[in-house]
């Protein structure tokens, strides 16, 4: 029975880990050709890892590197916050400023996403990256605004076109996954879309698209 299970996990994994490269893909493909590309709403009012509220208005003229993702991922955000903090290492190592730009993880998954597992998950990280968390609701205006679907991967209870209804209600255990469209939105110092990147992408292409908004 144990077997069974950790197969069915196993194969979970792998099918959330295709959707994520499969969506990333397939939502970069969309940006770069709409013409709305430069209206994502970079609003939000949510709390950082150390407790702390901070708000988009806090980030005004710094360029930002964005992630969605949730702690208990078991690969894809752990991959992809890696590779954005060896990308931090080699600016650094570059003898490149920092100062105008913040690199931001905003959780998928609040529910068991507060800030201090939140500030555990990013201790195995560069410390410049910022873990966002916050109420459900001002989290699924943010989502909603950058095109992030959001959904339990073993919940039957809910529409999968809008992800979760109520987070509180979620009849899931503690161990259950979240699906979620996994890139890297990266923005000018104007808070104008500069690059879209999907899981997947390697860290030469993400290092040379973060150099273009220092």
């Amino acid at each position: 029975m144990q077997s069974s299970k950790s197969s069915l996990n196993k194969l979970l994994y792998i099918a959330i880990i295709i959707t994520a490269i499969i969506a990333g893909w397939g939502l970069s493909k969309l940006f770069s050709s709409s013409s709305t590309s430069n209206q994502i709403d970079m609003s939000f009012q949510l709390i950082d890892n150390n407790g702390e509220d901070l708000a988009s208005d806090d980030l005004k003229n710094k360029s930002k590197v964005i992630f969605f993702g949730f702690t208990n991922c078991p690969d894809v955000c752990p991959i992809s916050v890696d590779l954005m903090s060896a990308s931090i290492n080699n600016i650094v190592n570059s003898k490149l400023s920092l100062e105008g730009i913040e690199f931001l993880f905003i959780t998928t998954d609040p529910k068991r996403d507060t800030s201090k597992r939140m500030t555990e998950f990013l201790s195995d990280y560069n410390p410049r990256i910022i873990g966002l968390t916050g109420k459900y609701e001002n989290l699924k205006k943010v989502w909603k605004n950058f095109f992030v679907h959001v959904l339990p991967a073993n919940s039957s209870d809910h529409d999968h076109s809008n992800g979760y209804d109520e987070q509180e209600n979620i009849n899931v255990t503690e161990n259950y996954m979240v699906e979620h469209t996994a890139f890297y939105y990266l923005f000018t110092k104007d808070d104008e879309l500069s690059a879209i990147l999907p899981f997947g992408t390697s860290e030469e292409i993400l290092l040379t698209e973060i150099k273009r908004i220092l």
